[in-house]
C-alpha cells in the first residue's frame, strides 16, 4: 500500500492506534500506515509529534492546549519525499520520553520534532495525552545517553532556539530550529 520509494511506519515498539486511525481516515491519496517496518537502509527520518490535550496546574485543574495541525505537517513531509523520489523510511509517532529514548537507543540518525515549545523546554506527551515538559538539560542528557548517533534534528516548535543549542551542545551535528522570540506557523 505504500507509494514507490517511500515507506510509512509508526516506528518504535508498537503501533499508536490514535495516530494510525487519524492517518488512515484523513489521508487523501489512499496511503495507509502499516505496522512498524524494519529499515534495511539508513535513509530513515523519525518524526515525533507532540500534541498534548491538556496540562494540570498546581491546584489540579486541567487546562486545554491548542491543537497543532500535525496531519498537514505529516502530509507535507510525505509529499516532499515523494517529489524528490528518494527512498526514505518515515516513521511517525507521538512524542513521549519513551519514544524518544527508544529511537535514540536504536541508533536514530535523523529526527523531526513537531510540537509546542518554550524557551527552556519542549512540550512532549506523557503517554496519556497530557503534557510532559522536557527541559533542555533533560533533552541533552537523553541524546548523550543514546550513544550520540543522532546527526540531524529539525525542531518545528515555537521558541526552540535554546533547545536547538542544547542539542548542538550534546553533539548533534546539524540542528534546524526557530529563533527564541519567534512563533512557528505553517
Amino acid at each position: 500500500p505504500s507509494s514507490p520509494g517511500l515507506l510509512y511506519s509508526t516506528g518504535g515498539g508498537g503501533t499508536n492506534s490514535r495516530f494510525m486511525a487519524e492517518f488512515n481516515n484523513n489521508h487523501a491519496d489512499g496511503a495507509v500506515l502499516e505496522a512498524p517496518l524494519k529499515s534495511e537502509f539508513k535513509n530513515e527520518l523519525r518524526v515525533l509529534f507532540a500534541s498534548p490535550l491538556a496540562w494540570r496546574d498546581r491546584a489540579g485543574k486541567h487546562h486545554s492546549i491548542p491543537m497543532l495541525d500535525y496531519v498537514s505537517e505529516r502530509d507535507h513531509l510525505i509529499q516532499v519525499f515523494k517529489e524528490v523520489n528518494r527512498n526514505v523510511d518515515l516513521c511517525f509517532d507521538f512524542a513521549t520520553t519513551d519514544k524518544l529514548r527508544t529511537a535514540l537507543s536504536f541508533g536514530c540518525t535523523a529526527l523531526h520534532f513537531s510540537g509546542h515549545g518554550h524557551p527552556s523546554c519542549l512540550n512532549f506527551e506523557d503517554g496519556r495525552s497530557g503534557l510532559q515538559l522536557l527541559t533542555n538539560e533533560t533533552l541533552k542528557g537523553l541524546v548523550q545517553a543514546g550513544g550520540l548517533k543522532l546527526e540531524f534534528l529539525f525542531v518545528s516548535a515555537c521558541h526552540s532556539k535554546k533547545t536547538g543549542e542544547a542539542f548542538v551542545e550534546a553533539g548533534v551535528k546539524h540542528v534546524v530550529c526557530a529563533k527564541v522570540e519567534e512563533k512557528v506557523s505553517i
